[in-house]
């Protein structure tokens, strides 16, 4: 996949952007604060349909603007297509492929492929469990876009039924609700673990091909673990703990994904560098599972990427994905890469570019 063209209107800092790319390197510097991140955001917003900082659209509004809009023209499953996304305040997001009006966000999953690395990437293995699972969960709805649904069917009910427990269940009617919630959240709960094991699985796969062409001595003896919550639990105990404690017990927003060293969790064992480099190499599994399930190459952002590595190690990962992707880099010097197909400069709220 390629983008080849950005147009932009009142995204964060920008009023304006207009850019066309390389179907190679493409490197964005400026100075902090200049905005590069803002206009790597944009271009995320574009091929996804929300931010990589914030879920809220108002968030992404230049100050004093009332709407912005995005639209790219890319080439994906050996087929030009331009994208458009438009958001109004009080409004709803519009979404157009090709044309094509009340476009979904599941639609631009199954169209758009990226691959996003910034300066929290390392919470992947040294953060919560939250973190895992979004991501396994991200993959595989990349991979099968249907399963959007499946998350959003679960979040829905498991918001519901926490809701319901805070009233304390104290009417008939509500115990009735209750039994009807936990039934779809166990249903749905035993569909996304069967989903999360499979991709895990093949993810274990992925990982160890890019350990084994890497050849980091630190990536050794490294596991994918996934632990599944349990579903099958006494369920009058269940509704005595969950009424008292008013929040949901039970689902799989309890399920644990760790990475491991043996028996060892590198989340709390791991060094710092360790953490580091285990989190961009899954990544790089990200990327190369998207490469073979999709047929397609994802387009790979890389967000003061050089920031978190040594610079033996960040040119060793960067190479990896060179070869075969379109990259788009920010950073504040602009010969961080040599032989960059295009170099953009992000300056006093606009983009400045060289062939």
């Amino acid at each position: 996949m390629f983008v080849d063209h950005l147009q932009a209107t009142n995204f964060r800092s920008f009023e304006q952007i207009a850019c066309s790319f390389s179907r190679n390197v493409n490197v964005i510097v400026g100075k902090n604060g200049a905005g590069k991140t803002n206009f790597l955001e944009a271009l995320y917003f574009s091929l996804q349909g929300n931010g990589f900082r914030t879920r809220q659209d108002l968030h992404l509004l230049n100050y004093g603007a009332s709407f912005l809009r995005t639209e790219v023209d890319i080439f994906t499953h050996g087929a030009d297509k331009t994208v458009a996304i438009s958001w109004e305040k009080n409004g709803k997001k519009k979404i157009t492929v090709n044309g094509m009006e009340n476009q979904r966000i599941v639609d631009l999953f199954g169209t758009c492929y990226v691959v996003l690395m910034t300066p929290s990437t390392p919470e992947l293995v040294k953060g919560g469990p939250e973190y895992r699972r979004k991501f396994i969960d991200r993959i595989h709805a990349k991979e099968n876009p249907p399963y959007l649904s499946i998350l959003n069917r679960y979040a829905l009910t498991y918001k519901s039924r926490n809701c319901l427990l805070k009233k304390g269940l104290r009417e008939s009617q509500d115990r009735k609700l209750y039994d009807t919630l936990t039934h779809t959240l166990l249903h749905v709960s035993t569909v996304i673990q069967k989903e999360r094991q499979k991709t895990i699985e093949k993810m274990q796969n992925v990982f160890i091909s890019v350990c084994d062409r890497l050849q980091f001595p630190i990536l050794q003896e490294i596991r994918i673990v996934y632990s599944p919550s349990q579903l099958d639990v006494n369920r009058k105990l269940l509704e005595e703990q969950e009424i008292a404690r008013g929040t949901s017990l039970i689902g799989a927003h309890l399920d644990r994904i760790s990475m491991k060293r043996n028996t060892k969790s590198l989340r709390i064992y791991g060094s710092e560098g360790e953490q580091k480099i285990v989190s961009f190499v899954l990544k790089l599994c990200e990327f190369h599972f998207l490469e073979q399930e999709t047929k397609n190459v994802p387009v790979v952002l890389l967000d003061d990427f050089q920031s978190e590595l040594d610079a033996d190690n960040f040119q060793t990962l960067f190479e990896f994905i060179r070869p075969k992707a379109q990259l788009f880099l920010t950073s504040l010097q602009p010969s961080c890469v040599k032989d960059s197909g295009r170099l953009l400069e992000v300056r006093d709220g606009s983009v400045y570019g060289e062939n």
